[in-house]
């Protein structure tokens, strides 16, 4: 069985941040969260081997000689729960530290544009008495200039959980919604209730040329899967080459927590930038949620070099399309290293595509069947070579854990000024 599946559980253990996990006699693995739960087959099968590495802290870290300079960007992690403005740099090198981010916002989106650590849009969080919290949508697109977090730009709309890639000369940012949110929590658990929420989704999109100048985008593609007029958030946007970008997933309709109604997708469509027309590209087996910790690359295979997409889901699962065929095959799946199958799998980790080489790091380890919570300092990475791709660990640790839902993207390291 490979959808998504809405269950009644039996017994249902919390873990962290509403995400709730059960693992049932029917071999399947879900996670809860938000009121549907995400079952995925019994993989006993499937194992990942990892060799022997020592791990050291990645702000002492240094390679062996020849390896110094091995990776041309850093990753640079801003914003969520953490108001996170953090550098991760792969070679070990030292980078400018980031000016810290001013706010906690949650499902921005962010990228390296127009030469500037650029970020646009999210949900504002603002902490008042009585554990009163309120959501606020923003339409600021910050720029880190000079050493200091700067607001030149604004959105024509406010978007949280938009997606954004850069075309050419331009910044293209597509979907999201604009969600207005009150509410409190209660009692020892810190128990969430929802005193008020709006939320307006977006089927159309914008485009920021590096002058500043703005105008609408192309309207997104209506959605087969969910019956929708093409208004979608919470997808992946990347670049197939100069001409065409794929549209990956989303949540095409969602009226409120846990509705019976919200729509989660598994389609694919290519845009071509030239004919501005949309294209049916081929379903994913899984549905695909970045809320829900998911997310996706395109990566070169180390040999032929062929382009491969890579989507990471929900419980380590992975699904691969190579450029050119019109089908997704199953991948490795990500097991926490020291972790039997089945034992344990990672929360809402970031990613990052390099070139050949599709990076996993943060997030939680969720032990199954204890339910301990443990923080995630490792960073993995799957590559490909003559159409074989498997997981490996990095010989490095974060230094930083991560809270949900900051934005992750990748800064040339001249531009960090590593060294």
């Amino acid at each position: 069985m490979l959808q998504y599946l809405v269950l009644i559980f039996v017994a249902m253990v919390t873990v962290t941040m509403g995400q709730h996990f059960q693992s049932g006699n029917d071999g399947m693995r879900c996670v809860w969260r938000g009121g549907i739960s995400k079952c995925r087959p019994n993989s006993e099968k499937l194992e990942v081997q990892y060799g022997p590495t020592d791990f050291i802290n990645i702000d002492s870290f240094k390679f062996n000689e020849g390896k110094q300079n091995q990776y041309s960007n850093s990753i640079v992690v801003l914003a969520g729960y953490g108001k996170w403005s953090h550098v991760i740099n792969l070679n070990g090198q030292k980078c400018d530290p980031l000016p810290n981010f001013p706010f906690e916002i949650l499902y921005p989106t962010g990228m390296f544009f127009n030469n500037s650590i650029t970020l646009c849009g999210g949900e504002q969080v603002t902490y008042l008495a009585n554990n009163e919290v309120k959501w606020r949508t923003s339409e600021k697109c910050f720029t880190l200039r000079n050493g200091l977090w700067d607001t030149p730009i604004a959105m024509l709309k406010k978007r949280s959980r938009a997606k954004s890639i850069v075309v050419g000369k331009d910044l293209w940012i597509s979907g999201g919604a604009n969600v207005k949110e009150d509410g409190h929590y209660v009692d020892q658990n810190n128990t969430w209730v929802v005193d008020n929420s709006h939320w307006t989704m977006f089927r159309d999109s914008e485009i920021i040329s590096e002058n500043g100048s703005q105008k609408l985008g192309p309207i997104l593609p209506p959605n087969h899967g969910c019956h929708s007029n093409g208004t979608l958030m919470n997808h992946k946007l990347l670049s197939i080459n100069e001409t065409h970008t794929l549209l990956i997933g989303g949540v095409c309709v969602y009226n409120g927590h846990g509705h019976h109604s919200n729509c989660e997708t598994n389609s694919t469509f290519y845009y071509d930038h030239l004919n501005q027309l949309w294209i049916q590209g081929p379903d994913m087996k899984f549905t695909f949620d970045t809320s829900d910790g998911e997310d996706a690359g395109i990566i070169v295979d180390k040999i032929t070099g062929e382009k491969n997409v890579i989507v990471l889901h929900v419980g380590g699962e992975t699904e691969i399309l190579k450029i050119g065929t019109n089908k997704w095959t199953r991948g490795p799946i990500l097991i926490p290293d020291g972790y039997k199958p089945m034992t344990a799998f990672l929360s809402f980790p970031l990613t990052v595509a390099m070139t050949d080489e599709f990076f996993v790091f943060g997030g939680n380890i969720v032990e199954i069947q204890s339910s301990f919570l443990l923080h995630n300092y490792i960073v993995y990475k799957m590559a490909c070579e003559n159409d074989n791709c498997l997981w490996s660990k990095m010989p490095v640790q974060l230094s930083q854990r991560f809270d949900p839902y900051p934005a992750a993207f990748l800064v040339p390291n001249k531009v960090l000024n590593c060294k």
